[in-house]
């Protein structure tokens, strides 16, 4: 049996079973991991030394922020929702993919559209060319000396008996769901932004407030120092060395007020306001919260669910195998069902004057016998495609699951920091009063206080850092696990697209 017999044969076959050519989509087979690496069961130890915010909520991944138990923080994520821009940006590429798909779901039904041309000629059909090829077929010149006017309906339909335009719908399908992937992912990503920068500004206030108490004591210090100078008691040189660090704690004060300013700033900006909107609204300063000392990381297999970078990965790799079966389908025939009806007249100047009606209704098939093989290599570029979408998407989920590890390991870290620093601080508080008494008993030089003062201070500035990154490494664990979507619902979709007549009178009245 020749090539082109054995065609023809898998084509009838096709015809008759109505069916649909290409691969159908299952799901690969992924050997996830029992459980995540870096996760814990032991219960975090938190410092007491200083204040923090009890966090009394219980934790829930879709709205992980509340668990901190902050209203201005909820505010701020509240807002953020409605109006940042990059998220806005994604809800309308959610609703243009749910266009598409109309679309595409349209070319699966017949369309119709009317017709009318008038002409006059040295033929004996001027409207040829000037209405539709359905309308025309039907036009006859019997009796008429020439037709000059034709007008009426035609529709057509092709009848998806290879199952392209299905396997096209079943692409723009999976396009809409990766497009509300993608406004998911922008919203894990939006609610852990606004809470970094958040707490961004929270510790900076706090280093502001160190520095300022730093400065303040040592200000004393120095006036100590320069009237036990004056009194005779030390020599100018313990004077000195006090106003020198004065100086050096007092040049720190500015770049970090300059950093606060711009923190303030980058809160308004994904907020989508411009930084003078915000005020004054976060000026007060408040405590660090404390984050939960256990979370609920679930099971590795969960991201498969839960994290939408991995479902827009997946269906990423669905709408490219549908798009296999739209190559394919071009190899076989396509089958159009066509059909016009109306009426033709002579006129236009010439007699007499006629009317008749006309029809024509039948099938057209097209099949590309002879491409030298471009729609073969076409199908082969739509499966390649399909290959590397299915690697993007294994490589989607082992990123996922380091990413989890590698935010559990470090949230640990920085707990396990945090509580060191806080007994730190403690130690360096009795340092200093002991170095103090004993400088004032003449036991040890202006050195030892001056170097006790400087480190109670960094050590102070390192446990406010260390509280924003304690924060910081539990917001990227729920961003990880894929939290801060779940909570808030999709936009409805469009309303249904109305037919080209009625959308061009509501455009004209101007009621798009």
């Amino acid at each position: 049996m020749s090539a082109c017999s054995r065609i023809i044969g898998l084509s009838f076959a096709a015809v008759l079973a109505g069916c649909t050519v290409g691969p159908n989509y299952r799901a690969p087979r992924l050997n996830m991991p029992v459980e995540f690496s870096a996760a814990t069961t032991q219960p975090a130890t938190y410092p007491t030394t200083l204040p923090t915010v009890a966090s009394s909520p219980p934790f829930e991944l879709a709205h992980w922020w509340e668990s901190l138990n902050d209203p201005e923080l909820d505010s701020l994520i509240g807002r953020a929702i409605v109006a940042n821009p990059d998220l806005q940006i994604a809800v309308n590429r959610l609703q243009e993919a749910r266009e598409i798909l109309a679309v595409d779901t349209g070319q699966s039904l017949p369309d119709a559209e009317a017709s009318v041309g008038a002409g006059i000629g040295s033929g004996t059909n001027s409207t040829k060319g000037r209405v539709s090829a359905p309308l025309n077929a039907a036009t006859n010149t019997g009796g008429y000396k020439e037709i000059t006017q034709v007008l009426g309906f035609d529709a057509a339909w092709e009848v998806d008996l290879f199952g392209q335009v299905r396997r096209q719908v079943e692409a723009a399908q999976a396009d809409a769901r990766a497009a509300a992937d993608f406004r998911n992912q922008a919203l894990v990503t939006l609610t852990g932004d606004v809470a970094a920068a958040y707490f961004d500004v929270r510790t900076l206030q706090a280093r502001v407030q160190i520095t300022k108490q730093a400065i303040e004591v040592q200000r004393n210090t120095a006036d100590y120092a320069r009237g036990r100078f004056q009194q005779g008691f030390v020599s100018e040189l313990d004077a000195d060395l006090a106003e020198r660090e004065l100086h050096s704690f007092e040049s720190t004060l500015p770049p970090l007020e300059s950093q606060l300013g711009a923190a303030k700033r980058a809160v308004a900006v994904l907020l989508g306001e411009f930084p003078e909107e915000i005020g004054n609204e976060l000026d007060s300063s408040q405590a660090m919260p404390q984050p939960p000392a256990e979370l609920p990381t679930g099971l590795p297999a969960e991201l498969l669910r839960r994290r939408p970078d991995v479902r827009l990965a997946e269906q990423q790799l669905i709408a490219a195998n549908a798009q296999i079966g739209v190559a394919t389908a071009n190899l076989y025939p396509q089958i159009f069902l066509t059909a016009g009806g109306g009426w033709q007249g002579q006129g236009l100047g010439r007699t007499p004057i006629l009317w008749n009606g006309i029809w024509s209704v039948g099938p057209a098939v097209r099949w590309a016998l002879f491409d030298f093989g471009t729609i073969d290599a076409a199908v082969n570029i739509e499966d390649y495609h399909t290959r590397e979408m299915l690697w993007n998407y294994r490589k989607s989920v082992i990123a996922a699951v380091e990413e989890v590890d590698n935010a559990l390991q470090n949230y640990d870290a920085e707990r396990a920091r945090l509580s060191e620093l806080s007994q730190a601080v403690v130690v360096a508080q009795r340092a200093l009063t002991v170095a103090k008494g004993r400088y004032e008993r003449g036991i040890i030089d202006f050195l030892n206080v001056l170097d006790a003062q400087r480190q109670l201070f960094a050590l102070q500035d390192q446990y406010a850092l260390s509280q924003e990154q304690t924060v910081t490494q539990f917001i990227a664990v729920c961003k990880a696990l894929g939290g801060g979507w779940e909570g808030s619902p999709l936009p409805p979709s469009p309303p249904i697209p109305r037919p080209a007549i009625i959308a061009a009178a509501a455009d004209a009245m101007g009621h798009r």
